[in-house]
């Protein structure tokens, strides 16, 4: 298994952002739209999510996880969508240690991508 520090240094790092302006082709506007979109779909999953973990509800994990992910995953965020996919196989395998543990990661990396979009958007 991972060494949770050493992964948890790689996040430590900037965040790339520029997958939001190859989704948007290069338009500037349509990047803030997405980069804005992003960040609100964050502020509403990421509290969801943290619930599902609190209450212990695996199916709910590993689908908010997955929904996620995608969106993460398309916008280029790959570190982010790793942790994320490897949040949703522990809600399949029903393993709550692991999905804890996962979360928080999750959870850091989700803190840190939200403050690199809104330093973006100059907010």
């Amino acid at each position: 298994m991972e060494n949770p520090q050493t992964h948890n240094d790689s996040i430590a790092t900037e965040v790339d952002l520029s997958g939001f302006r190859e989704v948007a082709g290069g338009d500037e506007n349509e990047e803030r739209d997405l980069l804005s979109l992003y960040a609100d779909q964050l502020d509403q999953k990421v509290p969801t999510l943290k619930a599902a973990v609190e209450a212990g509800d695996c199916q709910q994990i590993k689908l908010i996880a997955h929904s996620l992910a995608g969106s993460t995953s398309t916008c280029g965020l790959l570190p982010f969508a790793h942790t994320l996919r490897e949040l949703e196989q522990r809600g399949a395998k029903q393993d709550l240690d692991a999905a804890k543990r996962l979360f928080a990661e999750a959870t850091a990396q989700a803190e840190q991508t939200k403050a690199a979009i809104l330093r973006k958007l100059g907010q």
